[in-house]
């Protein structure tokens, strides 16, 4: 609900935002964010998302209309959003344009990308980076995966040849990964808490906290592997639902748009690592 929530659902809600804070709180203190830097990035975040959320509604995205939704000085607003108008690292755009290649069903099918028209710019290419960037013509980003050895041309066909773009060391790109599992996440939680669901959202997590530490790369292994398979198999049977991937959905007249994320994660760390 834009403008934020009643004040008593607030009130309902605000220990859950002091849990959520306590992780982000533990990674500012390892990395040494005072409060002063995370503040200031809050302020800017809070504007981004207000301006995304108005921006999808159809609705200006104004400096006094993101001030009153997102209690930001207005002048802290201007001054943010003339800073988020400046132009980000292009990794971040090749990192969505891979992304979106590998899970919109536009682009994709059963899961793994498929070949797409370049059809003189305005192809499926094309449609794939306008929906991430308008910004980068789609040459620009064709040119650079090439160079990158991320795409390959086959007539008039563009072919992903690497799964993710993740450059070496840097700590935006690696962060911006995960970005949207988070806040699937948060969506699902949130979505248990709140609603009245017959079926409510999965959440599971198996943690086990006195293993022999000289395992932990065997472990880690056999976590990829079996994350693997549990994702081949949730994309072969979501594909019979999806009204892209299977027409006899739209022939029979159901409805598409409905939208399900399934993630999974694992993490392995000895004694040592967990202090730090």
């Amino acid at each position: 609900m834009l403008g934020g929530m009643e004040d008593n659902s607030t009130d309902i809600l605000a220990p859950g935002l002091r849990s959520l804070l306590r992780p982000v709180a533990r990674f500012c203190l390892r990395h040494s964010f005072k409060l002063q830097r995370v503040t200031e990035t809050l302020k800017a975040v809070m504007v981004e998302v207000g301006r995304e959320e108005l921006v999808a509604q159809g609705l200006p995205a104004t400096a006094n209309r993101l001030s009153a939704m997102t209690g930001v000085h207005r002048k802290d607003v201007s001054r943010l959003l003339e800073d988020d108008f400046r132009e980000r690292p292009a990794h971040d755009v090749y990192t969505k344009i891979i992304g979106q290649w590998r899970s919109d069903p536009q682009f994709s099918r059963r899961g793994l990308p498929r070949p797409l028209e370049l059809a003189g710019g305005k192809g499926q290419f094309a449609a794939l980076v306008s929906s991430v960037t308008k910004e980068l013509s789609c040459y620009t980003v064709l040119n650079e995966l090439e160079r990158l050895k991320l795409i390959e041309r086959m007539g008039d066909l563009v072919v992903l040849r690497s799964n993710e773009y993740v450059p070496k060391r840097s700590v935006r790109a690696n962060f911006k990964l995960v970005e949207k599992d988070v806040e699937d996440l948060l969506s699902a939680v949130e979505s248990n808490t709140l609603s009245l669901k017959d079926v409510p959202n999965l959440h599971l997590t198996t943690r086990y906290d006195n293993i022999a530490e000289e395992h932990l790369p065997q472990i880690q292994e056999w976590l990829i592997k079996q994350g693997a398979k549990a994702h081949q198999a949730a994309r072969t049977y979501l594909a019979k639902f999806d009204c892209d991937l299977n027409p006899k959905l739209q022939r029979q007249g159901k409805t598409g748009g409905g939208r399900v994320a399934f993630g999974t994660f694992g993490l392995a760390e000895a004694s040592d690592e967990r202090s730090r």
